[in-house]
């Protein structure tokens, strides 16, 4: 045995998000030999990689992120891994871009990822054998000299040699009063709102040769996806999804979700210049949608204080920058803590 294997002690750890950063922390710790706890306010893990049930769609609605997106080499590859795994699948779709004053105009479609069934379904499988703790908001952190203990409404959960915190800097913020560093920086990010709707046309559903458009300077949208083009996600009725951009979400913060999602499908019907019979399936408000990186350290890991902290926002946006903030937390936080095979 070698010395590092015999230096090596467990530690208990609880990891506050269950979305893709904190899956990715929590998987590359347990693997490591090291004892895991993952704590989730929503019914299931996912985050914004969350899929939405409704009895009219096949795989569940995807009302986060539509898809995944690969710009770096670790992130390609860990894709490439999960396509292997039969976690995700790639999708090409026939993708446009508008413009104010110029309409829609095609372009050269990016290869991209989707989780299947659904869009969680990679999260879901890093976490499977990792107890997860649904349905509980900690809303702080007990500091005690030799451990640490997050606490909801109602109780405490154990005692804990660390804590990571994966999630939006606003819900971080209550839990980083025992950091004042990390406190500080959670406290310069301003996030961004985003309302989604999911609509179902009548048959014969959209004829327009896009599957993906991107929007800039429309009036409501920044995006439509043909939810029903992703591998495993076809069926007879047409399902989009349609995110509202940063300035009309805010001035429609508390508004009705029929009401938004009518005011979408007919923003969508006006784009398409077609006349559209619909329903609308689910809105989805996300309070914290789009939180732009701050600074260049994808992670923190406050030995001292027994903190670590990861999200997209530290990463880069979207879910590159999740599972970069993951993977850059996890190896901090190895490298103090070492591991069982002592690599």
């Amino acid at each position: 045995m070698s010395k590092s294997q015999e230096a090596f002690v467990a530690r208990y750890i609880a990891v506050v998000g269950a979305g893709l950063a904190g899956a990715v922390l929590a998987h590359e710790l347990h693997q490591a030999g090291h004892r895991v706890e993952v704590f989730e306010k929503s019914r299931g893990p996912g985050g914004r990689l969350s899929s939405k049930r409704h009895e009219s769609v096949v795989a569940g609605l995807d009302m986060g992120a539509p898809a995944l997106q690969a710009e770096e080499p670790g992130w390609l590859a860990q894709l490439e891994q999960w396509q292997q795994q039969g976690w995700v699948q790639p999708w090409l779709p026939r993708q446009g871009s508008w413009l104010a004053g110029e309409g829609v105009r095609l372009i050269a479609g990016q290869r991209q990822w989707v989780g299947v069934p659904s869009m969680h379904t990679p999260v879901k499988a890093l976490l499977a054998d990792i107890p997860v703790q649904r349905g509980v908001r900690i809303e702080k952190l007990e500091a005690h000299r030799q451990h640490i203990t997050p606490v909801d409404a109602v109780r405490s959960y154990g005692q804990f040699d660390f804590v990571a915190l994966a999630v939006p800097a606003p819900q971080a913020e209550p839990l980083l009063v025992h950091s004042p560093s990390l406190l500080e920086f959670a406290r310069q990010v301003q996030p961004d709102p985003c309302w989604v709707s999911a609509i179902q046309l009548q048959q014969p559903g959209l004829d327009w040769p896009l599957d993906w458009v991107d929007l800039q300077g429309h009036p409501q949208l920044t995006r439509v996806v043909r939810h029903t083009a992703k591998p495993g996600r076809q069926q007879e009725s047409e399902v989009w999804v349609l995110y509202a951009n940063r300035r009309w979400s805010l001035e429609h913060l508390q508004a009705d979700k029929a009401w938004v999602a009518e005011q979408m499908a007919q923003a969508l019907a006006e784009l398409v210049g077609q006349s559209l019979s619909w329903q609308a399936l689910q809105s989805h408000r996300w309070l914290y949608a789009r939180l732009q990186a701050q600074g260049s350290v994808p992670a923190f890991f406050d030995y001292q204080r027994r903190i670590a902290l990861c999200a997209d926002w530290l990463g880069g946006t979207g879910a590159q920058g999740a599972w970069r903030s993951g993977m850059a937390c996890a190896r901090s936080m190895l490298a103090a803590l070492g591991r069982k095979d002592g690599v």
